[in-house]
């Protein structure tokens, strides 16, 4: 490689050189052949820097070697880079327990009322999971039996909608089908859609505003043969004020 090569490559090295031999910002520099004799190796010229005013000599191979060590530093820290980013990945993630939310005030589960009449209605018993395959968490439920059932609470006019989930029950019969009703003081409020073991569960909210007493009620509409079995599942029945 030709002297002025040679310069050129070591002049692109000059600012990382300053910074290994502990010198501040280059201001300005030269660099020049202190060696006139061209049959010697080109290993031993050395390499005139001005640093700010004072001179440094540096030979070419001892440059060559300066730039061989922080090369050799460079790829040792991009290796435990990645030797540490790839145990990050490799660490499980903690996660936090989840806090349930408060109850919201102004709702009261049904079921923590005592019905002032019922039939065929035991709230929290049978299984939790549809017809369509569909299971539940544990919730307060009422699975109707005997096809049908009802039950009536006090309410003291004290709420103004009554809200929940209705699903046909994994044991509802074949050919057996029923509907939901809601009573405010003996007045139909709401009626549901036919309930088979095709129907997708679904959400009813009813307006009750003052209603002293309500009843929830569950009628065959279409009678089948067999033993009393659970027909529906109503969920997270709430009272609204």
């Amino acid at each position: 490689m030709h002297k002025e090569v040679k310069a050129a490559i070591i002049t692109g090295f000059c600012t990382l050189l300053v910074g290994v031999i502990g010198g501040s910002a280059v201001t300005n520099y030269f660099i020049s052949n202190n060696n006139e004799n061209n049959n010697q190796n080109n290993n031993s010229q050395s390499i005139s820097l001005i640093i700010n005013g004072a001179e440094v000599q540096v030979r070419p191979d001892e440059l060559q070697a300066t730039l061989d060590s922080l090369q050799g530093q460079i790829n040792q820290l991009r290796a435990e880079n990645e030797s540490l980013t790839a145990n990050a990945k490799t660490q499980p993630t903690t996660t936090r327990p989840t806090t349930p939310d408060p109850p919201d005030p102004n709702e009261i589960s049904i079921f923590s009322l005592n019905p002032v009449n019922k039939g065929s209605w035991d709230p929290n018993k049978g299984a939790l999971e549809d017809s369509l395959g569909n299971t539940y968490s544990t919730v307060p439920y009422i699975a109707i039996s005997d096809r049908s059932g009802w039950a009536e609470y006090y309410t003291q006019g004290k709420y103004s909608r009554i809200k929940g989930k209705v699903a046909p029950h994994k044991d509802l019969r074949q050919d057996l089908v029923v509907q939901l009703k809601i009573y405010a003081d003996d007045l139909l409020k709401y009626s549901s859609v036919e309930i088979a073991r095709k129907t997708l569960p679904f959400d009813f909210d009813v307006e009750i505003k003052d209603a002293q007493f309500i009843k929830i009620e569950v009628i065959e509409i279409q009678f089948a043969y067999g033993f009393p079995s659970p027909a529906v599942l109503i969920m997270d029945m709430v009272l609204v004020k």
